[in-house]
């Protein structure tokens, strides 16, 4: 089983105390609460609420379940059936793997310039009450293929009252293929009551040049 990191057994936690994330109850959204989309200035924009998916438009965006069959979904199966075998990876990202009830796959195929379109992800996070901490693991995996470009903005804000007590663990997964490039942009307007645990993981291919 995978051990709850602490700052001595893992790195990546050494100034980071987390202890206190066991004291509290956890729960698991349910449905995704009646929240009204916030207005996003790009035309390409997902919003995630407590990890569900609530809407996904744009090109090149589309829910995992909603991609029809072709390359995408098959570039997108792959690299998913691939990172069950990570090989750094913690409690946390288990968690995601195990709790994302939805995939956001942002595909750009081979040669196409989409980096003055931004994808504009939003994650929301509402307070579920005082006796507990809602737990959510939204999850996106973008996809660069060969000389492709893509932005993508990742907002993350509390949208219950004040902000609120929650545990946002998301995940991204970028796939960037040789010669392509992907600008990653970040945000955070979270409640001081909110615990928010983050992995990023990226796989370049490198250009062989003979």
């Amino acid at each position: 089983s995978t051990p709850w990191p602490t700052r001595r057994s893992s790195e990546a936690f050494r100034f980071t105390d987390i202890s206190y994330l066991r004291s509290f109850p956890i729960s698991l959204p349910s449905g995704a609460p009646d929240l009204a989309p916030p207005a996003s200035p790009f035309p390409s924009h997902v919003l995630f609420s407590d990890g569900l998916l609530v809407s996904a438009s744009g090109v090149h965006v589309s829910a995992l379940a909603d991609l029809p069959p072709g390359r995408a979904r098959d570039r997108a199966a792959a690299a998913l059936a691939a990172s069950a075998e990570f090989a750094h990876k913690d409690l946390f990202y288990d968690f995601n793997a195990v709790g994302a009830r939805d995939v956001v796959v942002v595909h750009v195929p081979e040669g196409v310039k989409a980096a003055d379109d931004p994808v504009h992800i939003m994650f929301a996070y509402t307070n579920c009450g005082v006796e507990s901490m809602l737990m959510s693991n939204p999850r996106i995996l973008v996809v660069a293929e060969k000389e492709a470009e893509v932005a993508i903005v990742e907002e993350h804000f509390g949208a219950g009252e004040e902000g609120g007590r929650y545990w946002a663990n998301p995940l991204a997964e970028i796939i960037v293929d040789a010669g392509a490039k992907v600008v990653h942009s970040y945000l955070q307007r979270q409640s001081f009551d909110a615990a928010h645990t983050k992995w990023t993981v990226v796989q370049q291919v490198s250009l062989h040049l003979r």
